[in-house]
């Protein structure tokens, strides 16, 4: 019969087919107690945790009968198994008191994010189940992982992104953090793409572009976030820009003693804000015209008067300044080329 209290039995004595209901006996009252079937939580451990927490000091587990009604006369050992991420296993275990045993949990940390499963069981009976999530703490700590030790010339992006890992007090990767990447405020330095969010597995990273000022050392770029009281530090050195530079004489063909104007052009004229700056030396083939032209607007130019009649070649070298690389010496694509100059005979006039 179904379990409860306060059941009793009747009896009838039946004689030739005929019940006598004078033969009758009834039982004195008893109670009917399930056999126990089956384990179930009664207050389940927290489904939800954050990394540090624990499941809680009260979790109950329900001796039960096959019809899911609590056996108050059962008092058996139960066991309570904790298995985790990273092979994490814990074990437990509590006597039930009129069929409910009590686990404190408390007193067990869960520090490592993930899936846990916990088992309640009891040998000849069907087992109990829940889960739990425990979740990343806040953000505690920001690392390197990769982009440090690069160099970019000025106005161009480096190879490679910087790449930062968030984690939490106990190493597990925070996602959702925000990463603020800042460069030195004066000087060579970088700017990035937008503020950097962590994926679920703690990394993000930001592109750099180096300024328009170059570095004969490295300078550090600092990744932070909030809870973090050490930012991540990357080495970064913007490196000079390569230059070239075009000779071009303002006049092809001129007759001697006639000056030509040999103009100067940098390339580039202007990166991230920086212009070539310094001098530019003329040559007249290999020999260095003195003194040579200070830029402006990344031009120079320079007057000569030729020396001599014939082909002359001219040419132009950049010097370099702080951010921008020496050129090579570059020749006009055309010679100049001096042509003698005309002369008028005037005969001489004798007195008489």
């Amino acid at each position: 019969d179904t379990s409860g209290t306060g059941h009793t039995l009747v009896e009838n004595l039946v004689l030739n087919s005929v019940t006598t209901t004078a033969l009758a006996a009834t039982s004195g009252s008893f109670d009917v107690t399930s056999a126990i079937a089956q384990l179930a939580f009664g207050t389940s451990p927290a489904s939800s945790i954050t990394a540090g927490g624990n499941a809680g000091s009260a979790v109950t587990v329900r001796e039960e009968g096959s019809d899911n009604s609590l056996v108050t006369t059962a008092a058996d050992s139960i066991t309570l198994s904790v298995t985790g991420p990273n092979s994490y296993t814990k074990s437990y275990s509590a006597t039930a008191v009129n069929g409910v045993a009590t686990f404190d949990l408390s007193g067990d940390a869960l520090t490592t994010a993930g899936g846990y499963s916990y088992t309640a069981s009891l040998t000849g009976v069907t087992s109990a189940t829940s889960s739990a999530t425990v979740s990343a703490d806040s953000a505690s700590a920001i690392s390197v992982i990769s982009g440090s030790g690069q160099s970019a010339v000025i106005g161009a992006a480096f190879t490679n992104p910087l790449s930062v890992k968030v984690v939490d007090t106990y190493n597990n990767p925070v996602a959702g953090a925000t990463v603020t990447f800042i460069a030195p405020g004066s000087g060579t330095g970088a700017t990035f793409s937008t503020a950097a969010v962590t994926a679920s597995n703690g990394t993000t990273s930001a592109t750099a572009t180096a300024n328009g000022t170059a570095s004969a050392t490295a300078y550090a770029v600092t990744a932070s976030v909030v809870g973090a009281t050490t930012p991540a530090s990357f080495a970064l050195t913007n490196t000079k820009a390569s230059t070239s530079v075009t000779a071009t004489p303002t006049a092809t063909s001129i007759v001697y003693g006639q000056p030509v104007t040999i103009n100067a052009a940098v390339t580039p004229n202007a990166v991230a804000g920086s212009v070539p700056s310094g001098s530019v030396t003329f040559y007249d083939g290999a020999t260095a015209l003195t003194p040579g032209g200070t830029l402006a607007g990344a031009a120079a130019s320079y007057t000569v008067n030729v020396p001599a009649v014939g082909s002359r070649t001219y040419g132009a070298q950049y010097a370099g300044d702080t951010n921008f690389s020496q050129s090579s010496l570059a020749s006009a694509a055309s010679p100049v080329v001096v042509g003698k100059a005309s002369s008028t005979l005037t005969p001489a006039t004798t007195s008489k």
